[in-house]
């Protein structure tokens, strides 16, 4: 999940394909949010790219790529060796 911050009616995000982030082009989002704040759910591993469309806001680096990682497989800690028993004198 990403929670971006943004006044409303000053600034807006759209979800856009890369080609599109590398254009600061907001014509054909996939996702668009024009109230702030906006909570963004990133479920998919992969990289997602968000840019402003309001101005000339993207021009001035209004935009992210958020990358998505899959999480490791958590692996559980050695248990303890059981106590050494000794032979009673």
């Amino acid at each position: 999940m990403k929670i971006f911050g943004f006044e409303t009616g000053f600034y807006d995000v759209m979800q856009v394909s890369r080609m599109d982030y590398d254009a600061c082009e907001g014509g054909n989002p996939f996702r668009e949010f024009s109230g702030g704040p906006a909570t963004v759910s990133l479920e998919q591993v992969g990289v997602y790219y968000f840019i402003c469309s309001l101005g000339n806001y993207c021009e001035l680096g209004v935009k992210v790529s958020v990358v998505v990682h899959r999480l490791p497989t958590m692996v559980s800690p050695p248990l303890p060796s059981p106590p050494i028993s000794r032979p009673s004198p």
